[in-house]
């Protein structure tokens, strides 16, 4: 079921869960490969767990541009916007289980609800946490992510009670890498950003389907219907960054995410993000403090894929 709350923006509910039925897909893996042009922003009503075999890419969770590449984790709560793409003909390989949290720990078999709300990621308002996360950062969530969809895949005789245990080490796991939010790193989520979603997602959709173009403030006050004061405001409320701030940011990560990649030479990354050589070496250098050709030699070398 998809409820449109905008135009391009949108809840995605694809199940029914019960605590018969508490994952989706059961008895199967599901296999996704992010196109280079990917679909709308969305969310869900369910926790959604992934990992990649391989690949580039980026995904923009809560309005933040994150770049991966080779094997990965990504977990995904309730309510976080999101979107992936790759950055290439070959596609990225994810494979994604979306778990109704509340139904699978329903029958209290292992752990009660009461339980996991004690749980900093029961409630993730406030804090900042890694949505993806790459294997060689984080094996154990990795190694997790993959015996969970492997256990649902295959669907055996009690497999809801191995879930749980999997499922709870996994949110256990995950959640001591939360930590509060302060005026430096502001929170992923809070109580105003829920509010902004409505108001804003049309335009960040626009912005992530078009950040390599020549965007104007003037054509995303266009696409927004509000006014140039109002716009800027509440990007920055939900990013943290002015309109062309987070353009700029956006291609960046896609920049950094070629740059892993490692097939593309510098003068092409620098034209499929939107900038002549010389604007994109000082933009980058302004942002990350060292030249494109020093960046990739220091992020490639060590590159797990």
């Amino acid at each position: 079921m998809t409820v449109q709350l905008e135009p391009h923006f949108s809840i995605f509910d694809t199940e029914n869960f019960s605590p018969e039925h508490p994952v989706s897909p059961e008895g199967s893996l599901f296999t996704y490969y992010p196109s280079e042009t990917p679909a709308h922003l969305h969310y869900h009503d369910f926790l959604e767990i992934g990992y990649s075999e391989g690949g580039t890419g980026i995904f923009i969770i809560d309005g933040e541009p994150i770049s991966f590449k080779g094997r990965c984790t990504a977990i995904i709560y309730k309510g976080q916007p999101h979107i992936a793409k790759s950055l290439s003909a070959e596609k990225s390989l994810w494979h994604f289980l979306y778990v109704d949290v509340r139904n699978l720990f329903s029958g209290g078999d292992f752990v009660d609800l009461a339980f996991l709300q004690r749980l900093k990621c029961s409630n993730i308002d406030g804090y900042r946490f890694p949505c993806v996360m790459p294997e060689r950062e984080q094996p154990e969530i990795y190694e997790l992510c993959k015996l969970i969809l492997a256990e649902a895949a295959a669907a055996k005789e009690r497999y809801i009670p191995t879930l749980q245990g999997l499922v709870y080490s996994l949110l256990n796991m995950h959640d001591r890498l939360f930590v509060p939010a302060d005026e430096s790193t502001p929170p992923r989520r809070n109580a105003d950003k829920n509010d902004l979603l409505a108001e804003i997602g049309e335009t960040l959709n626009y912005i992530s389907e078009h950040y390599m173009e020549e965007l104007t403030v003037e054509e995303l006050v266009s696409v927004s219907n509000m006014s140039k004061s109002n716009l800027q405001r509440k990007m920055i409320a939900f990013t943290g960054l002015a309109p062309l701030q987070y353009i700029h940011s956006l291609r960046m990560k896609h920049a950094t995410a070629e740059l892993m990649d490692g097939r593309k030479p510098i003068e092409q990354i620098a034209q499929d993000v939107g900038y002549s050589l010389s604007c994109f070496n000082r933009q980058f250098r302004k942002r990350y403090g060292v030249s494109p050709t020093e960046w990739k030699r220091s992020h490639t070398d060590d590159q797990v894929q």
